[in-house]
C-alpha cells in the first residue's frame, strides 16, 4: 500500500472511526450472548445428533463427543461419497460440507480424519454440518424430516 506518512509509515489513508466503533459495538453485544448463543446452539446440535442416529444407524459421529465445539457435526456414512451427499442435501436447500474450509478443493483424505483413524471408505462419505446465529430448530427438523429419503436416493444410487 503506498500514501500518506500518517500513521507513522505503517498504512496510507485516514482510520475508519466508523467501521472501528461499529466493530466494538458488534463485539460487545456478541460478548454479552455468548453463553446464551452457545447453549441455543449446544442443544440444537444435540437434537440433530440424536435425529440422525435415530435414523441413521450407518453414521459415525467424529471427534470427542464431550470436548468438541458446539456448533459443528462431523458425521461418516461408510459406502456412501461425501460429495453426492453435499449435492443432495443442497438440492433440498442445505449447504454443507465434505471437510474443513482450509482443505476445501484438497483431492487428498482429510489428514485430520486419517490422523483420527477413520479408513478411506469412511473418510470418502464425510459430511459437516454447521449451525450458527441464523439455525433454527426448524431448520433442524427439516434437515431431519429430509434426510431419510436424501439416503435412500444415495443407498439405491450406490448399489445400481
Amino acid at each position: 500500500m503506498h500514501g500518506g506518512g500518517q500513521e507513522n509509515g505503517k498504512r496510507p489513508g485516514t482510520e475508519n472511526l466508523p467501521g472501528i466503533m461499529g466493530l466494538a459495538k458488534a463485539a460487545k453485544i456478541s460478548a454479552e450472548k455468548l453463553d446464551e448463543e452457545r447453549q441455543r446452539i449446544a442443544g440444537l446440535a444435540s437434537i440433530l445428533k440424536e435425529g440422525i442416529k435415530r435414523i441413521a444407524h450407518n453414521a459415525v459421529f467424529n471427534g470427542d463427543p464431550h470436548n468438541s465445539v458446539p456448533n459443528t457435526l462431523s458425521i461418516s456414512f461408510r459406502g456412501m461419497s461425501g460429495e453426492s451427499l453435499i449435492m443432495a442435501f443442497d438440492l433440498e436447500g442445505f449447504a454443507l460440507s465434505a471437510g474443513s474450509a482450509c482443505s476445501s478443493g484438497a483431492l487428498s483424505p482429510s489428514h485430520v480424519l486419517t490422523e483420527m483413524g477413520l479408513d478411506n471408505d469412511s473418510i470418502r462419505g464425510t459430511i459437516r454440518l454447521s449451525l450458527g446465529r441464523w439455525s433454527t430448530e426448524d431448520h433442524v427438523n427439516t434437515f431431519l424430516k429430509i434426510l431419510p429419503s436424501v439416503l435412500e436416493r444415495q443407498n439405491s444410487t450406490a448399489n445400481s
